[in-house]
């Protein structure tokens, strides 16, 4: 019973930690956003200093690319993975917590959520590996000298064992689904502490009070009705658009400089939708 309970005490801490690290990020990507954007959007019309961003970003990607792969990585892919071989390889997890900052600076209307998300997943699985090296050692490390357990504690890339690929593996502990739920939201803790120990703004947009009637109703389902069938719309000619590029650009190089080409001009035309247009979301709450 104590050792059950030492093992879960040390997932706590080492899924705080994971939120930590998840929390620096997203303040990172923050920080950089705003050093190079500002918050005005009139002021992102500017030629020559996009295009210097734009080219520097997509270097960055095209190198990162090709030692890293994909960053971050998609999250339909790690739980595919998860799903083939019953783990992921989170080894470029702290990679993936310093590029895609760098890259979100772009204007990409992709944002930080497809890094939380996949990052979350991830820092699961490495946290899943440390406890169970600890939990096949347990009797080797009570002998052990308090140096060497703290080097097996602490060291991150080391002192890991991997999930079985097999469907007779239950983990180390009974209740596993409880266990991952008690581990994510102090993961949360983790990143809560450290969003607001820098001060980021609050994550809940409060758009007013409704002034809707109930004589008003027909118009608010004729809204849903036609913004349903437009973003249908959308998404559709946004696959037929990706499949004519894929079809005809292959090389990596040329796709990145299509991308950030697309940004540019966005970024001179119509730089309120860069960054999905969360620079106007301000306007929301505009009485």
């Amino acid at each position: 019973m104590r050792k059950k309970f030492l093992i879960f005490m040390y997932g706590l801490g080492l899924s705080v930690i994971a939120g930590f690290i998840v929390g620096l990020f997203y303040v990172l990507q923050s920080f950089l956003i705003e050093f190079f954007w500002h918050k005005n959007v009139d002021a992102f019309s500017r030629p020559v200093t996009n295009a210097i961003i734009l080219l520097v970003i997509g270097i960055v990607i095209f190198l990162t690319r090709k030692h890293f792969g994909q960053l971050p990585r998609n999250f339909s892919n790690v739980m595919a993975e998860i799903r083939q071989k019953g783990t992921a390889n989170y080894h470029t997890l702290l990679a993936q917590m310093v590029i895609p900052a760098i890259i979100l600076v772009s204007g990409t209307s992709l944002g930080p959520e497809a890094t939380l998300v996949s990052s979350t997943v991830l820092y699961g699985i490495w946290i899943g590996d440390k406890l169970r090296y600890v939990e096949a050692n347990y009797a080797k490390l009570k002998k052990s000298s308090w140096l060497m357990v703290l080097r097996v504690l602490l060291i991150p890339h080391q002192y890991r064992i991997h999930r079985e690929d097999s469907p007779e593996h239950r983990g180390i502990f009974l209740n596993k689904k409880m266990t991952k739920v008690v581990y994510f939201l102090n993961g949360v803790l983790g990143f809560s502490i450290v969003y607001n120990l820098f001060g980021e703004p609050s994550l809940i947009i409060r758009i007013g009070d409704s002034n809707w009637h109930y004589e008003k109703l027909g118009w608010m389902l004729l809204i849903l009705l036609v913004s349903y069938a437009v973003g249908h719309v959308y998404l559709k000619v946004m696959i037929e658009i990706r499949k004519v590029i894929q079809s005809r650009i292959f090389h990596e190089v040329a796709l990145i400089t299509l991308g950030g080409l697309a940004i540019y001009v966005s970024s001179l035309l119509a730089p309120e939708i860069l960054f999905s247009g969360q620079h106007n979301f301000h306007l929301f709450t505009t009485n």
